[in-house]
């Protein structure tokens, strides 16, 4: 193929049969490229029409963003739990959401939970820090 720069390197890391296989090396470049289902999520969220573009074209625009986004999502309440999912995230602090992000909960309930084990995690280091600050003043005394 024609390939140059970050494409060619991903299509020569493939092995010689997905190299063959149009849809391997197609996923191998995008993973290169660091394009993925979020990639898509943000552009059809920052979209806008362009000054030469019609109506009709920003929409067929949208619904392939929503489809690049929504790829692995195909019934009614699968879009709506990624669309519940995509607002509680937005709803936490950059290192909680950050935290769940970096571990791909396939719902808004597991991220829910990730979410209060997070804060659990970290409520029990800080009362043990002031635990131990605690008893070291004691010491001291």
């Amino acid at each position: 193929p024609q390939l140059t720069g970050k494409a060619q390197l991903a299509y020569a890391a493939l092995p010689t049969d997905q190299a063959l296989d149009y849809d391997s090396v197609k996923s191998a470049i995008l993973r290169r490229y660091d394009i993925t289902e979020e990639t898509y999520r943000q552009r059809f969220r920052a979209v806008s029409k362009g000054t030469e573009e019609t109506h009709r074209e920003l929409a067929i625009r949208l619904g392939d963003l929503a489809n690049k986004w929504l790829k692995d999502v195909s019934t009614v309440d699968q879009i709506k739990d990624a669309v519940v999912l995509e607002q509680f995230l937005n709803c936490l602090s950059s290192p909680i959401r950050v935290w769940i992000k970096e571990r791909k909960p396939k719902s808004c309930l597991e991220a829910g939970q990730l979410a209060d084990d997070y804060t659990e995690a970290r409520r029990q280091v800080k009362e043990e820090k002031s635990n131990g600050e605690s008893s070291q003043k004691g010491k001291q005394s």
